[in-house]
């Protein structure tokens, strides 16, 4: 009977791992691969390489889809896609009932199960006695250096938002550090154009 039981756990072990695939990417592009025609720009002290983009085969879920590259070679180390909408009682973050659990069955069911990492709802009153909520669900796939975070939000002062992220941790790493040398020759170059103006001068 314990024998029994080995093969069977085992069988099951091998039927879980045959359908946990690996994470490529998303929405027609790959994680890793390189794309020239982002547009950059700074927020406060940060490089950002990206652009917006149309799938070929967009899903009813998501409106908007963005991707981010490396800054140096431009390799994709973030795809993502989401859609915002007023609060309703047309949309939700519950796990059995709106887009969310629909799009969660779809993504475990080619990569496998997903961790559940937040899932609060908040209620009450404010100060003239209306009614508010708010709602998050979050759940994340993760194999290798590469991960998928399929979150949903629902505010009722707010908005309802539901997002999907697909990220490589290797190469966000590298995009980090380059974003540091980056800044490290903004500050020389400013330095350097300090000077040059000063020579003119007797300072």
């Amino acid at each position: 009977m314990n024998r029994l039981l080995s093969i069977l756990f085992l069988s099951l072990s091998f039927i879980g791992s045959a359908n946990a695939n690996s994470i490529e990417g998303a929405f027609g592009y790959k994680l890793g691969q390189v794309v020239k025609n982002t547009e950059f720009r700074t927020i406060e002290d940060t490089y950002i390489s990206s652009k917006y983009f149309k799938p070929a085969r967009p899903l009813p879920y998501f409106s908007r889809y963005y991707l981010t590259t490396t800054l140096n070679d431009k390799k994709i180390y973030v795809l993502q896609a989401w859609h915002s909408e007023d609060s309703s009682s047309s949309n939700s973050c519950e796990l059995d009932y709106g887009d969310f659990p629909k799009m969660l069955k779809m993504l475990e069911a080619k990569y496998g199960n997903f961790e559940e990492i937040i899932n609060t709802s908040n209620y009450g009153y404010n100060n003239d006695g209306e009614p508010w909520f708010r709602d998050e669900i979050e759940f994340k796939y993760t194999k290798n250096n590469r991960s998928i975070f399929l979150r949903c939000n629902r505010d009722s002062n707010w908005s309802y938002r539901l997002s999907i992220l697909y990220s490589d941790k290797k190469l966000a790493n590298i995009k980090y550090k380059e974003n540091k040398e980056w800044q490290k020759q903004k500050v020389l170059k400013e330095k350097k154009n300090a000077l040059e103006e000063a020579s003119d001068y007797d300072i």
